[in-house]
């Protein structure tokens, strides 16, 4: 085993070997090119956010932690976040190896550098994981919960999306059960590992978030070697934020958060300063053509 470990090729005598271990793992060949092959296994794939169940906390090249994370026969990616880098602070050492309650995770990716996430039935603190490389820009705002609506079922179909869309009764029972804040004639998942995305919530305005405050940057970790991750603590979520929680009648609560880019806002300033000196020319060129006017018209007189 690992850290002493061979490559599959010193492991098989021969490539259809190769081939049939790789195929009884649910891989399947997605692309060839001469000599080279890259399988892929459809339903081995991140969720693009998800909440973990469970915290493996560990410091890379580590021979124990890297025999523990592979040796374990339940070991499941998604529902497992792993800390590998980062302060060892009291965040870090407050966290707990198995997340009492994980919240369903509904959200809508707005766009490159914006997502609304709503959270249902948060009875704890939870691990939130943002599958994108880790950049100190990201920041996880949260902000009120308005009322949604669930309407007329209307499921899109869409090919190109890796998961498939919710079916129509799917969508009922989730309104029914509180789990899907708003429907429309836009994309709605199925349920991946407890995740749906949902393009019908509201996009809000591209300033919403400029003056709200964002969790503390000692909450926002380092996932899995290169993810975004942050640990919401419900106590402070009570404290700082309780506008951005909804009591349910069950019990628990719903949360909203903006998770954003915040770099971006540079971009929105310095196109807004643009367009302001574009209008601004312009104006000048338009008095300036309407004052000189009466003067052509005297000179041609």
């Amino acid at each position: 085993g690992w850290p002493n470990s061979k490559t599959i090729f010193d492991v098989f005598p021969d490539g259809e070997s190769v081939r049939r271990f790789i195929g009884d793992l649910g891989y399947r060949e997605a692309y060839a090119r001469g000599s080279y092959k890259i399988f892929a296994n459809p339903n081995a794939f991140l969720p693009h956010l998800y909440s973990p169940r469970s915290v493996i906390k560990g410091s890379l090249p580590s021979h124990t932690f890297g025999r523990r994370l592979f040796s374990e026969k339940t070991f499941d990616l998604v529902n497992t976040l792993i800390l590998t880098t980062g302060k060892e602070d009291e965040v870090w050492r407050a966290l707990p190896e198995t997340v009492e309650h994980s919240p369903r995770v509904e959200f809508r990716k707005i766009n490159g550098t914006k997502y609304r996430i709503r959270l249902h039935r948060v009875r704890n603190g939870f691990p939130l994981v943002f599958s994108e490389m880790f950049h100190r820009g990201w920041r996880l705002i949260p902000v009120a919960v308005p009322e949604g609506k669930c309407g007329k079922p209307q499921p899109e179909r869409d090919a190109r999306r890796q998961v498939a869309p919710a079916s129509a009764d799917d969508i009922e029972a989730w309104c029914a059960q509180g789990l899907l804040s708003a429907t429309g004639p836009d994309f709605i998942s199925t349920a991946f590992h407890g995740v749906i995305q949902n393009q019908n919530l509201p996009t809000g305005s591209f300033w919403e978030t400029w003056r709200l405050p964002a969790l503390e940057e000692k909450y926002h970790l380092q996932a899995n070697e290169y993810a975004n991750a942050w640990w919401v603590d419900l106590d402070d979520l009570r404290t700082r934020f309780p506008h951005a929680l909804k009591a349910r009648p069950e019990g628990g609560a719903d949360l909203e958060l903006i998770l954003e880019f915040t770099p971006q806002r540079f971009f929105y300033l310095g196109a807004g300063v643009s367009l302001v000196t574009l209008a601004g020319i312009v104006l000048f060129i338009a008095w300036s053509l309407l004052r000189r006017a009466p003067e052509r018209e005297k000179s041609a007189s």
